[in-house]
């Protein structure tokens, strides 16, 4: 109980200050908002939580959607990205990692493709290309894009 009115009133609080407060920003999809009410029972964010919010949130689910696998593990996949319809598609294969943190998940999602398939002009043309979009995830259900790296990705084609 303690937990929930505790809660309450960081959500009160989170109202009256300018801006998005992490709080509400997490309330912005369902399955954030169930991972906000798991918290204020005492509930824990599993490894499988975790994941689903990434998939689920603006931040991840732009990039990431259905090309990388919906569990721990690798898979080949197919980049779809950008440019005059219908756009590129590139074969490749996509990793998906979750570790455990004190306060949460990390969610770590890696494609790699062949750059005779899809390269920038400064880019390497042979090869292996790769791009690793890392989340953190906190016990609340909050999701954060905390680091891009790597080559560019097809998805970024406009």
């Amino acid at each position: 109980m303690r937990a929930f009115a505790a809660l309450t009133i960081m959500l009160a609080a989170s109202c009256q200050s300018e801006g998005p407060h992490p709080l509400t920003a997490a309330a912005s999809s369902p399955l954030a908002t169930q991972s906000l009410q798991a918290a204020a029972t005492g509930q824990t964010l599993g490894a499988g939580d975790a994941l689903r919010a990434v998939f689920a949130s603006e931040s991840g689910g732009f990039a990431i959607s259905s090309t990388f696998p919906s569990a721990a593990g690798v898979s080949v996949c197919q980049i779809h990205g950008g440019g005059p319809p219908p756009g590129i598609v590139v074969p490749g294969t996509c990793r998906t990692e979750l570790s455990a943190t004190g306060s949460g998940f990390i969610v770590t999602f890696t494609e790699t493709w062949d750059a005779r398939q899809f390269h920038l002009a400064t880019e390497p043309a042979t090869g292996e290309l790769h791009h690793t979009w890392s989340f953190t995830v906190d016990r609340a259900g909050e999701v954060v894009l905390t680091e891009q790296s790597g080559n560019f990705p097809p998805q970024l084609v406009l």
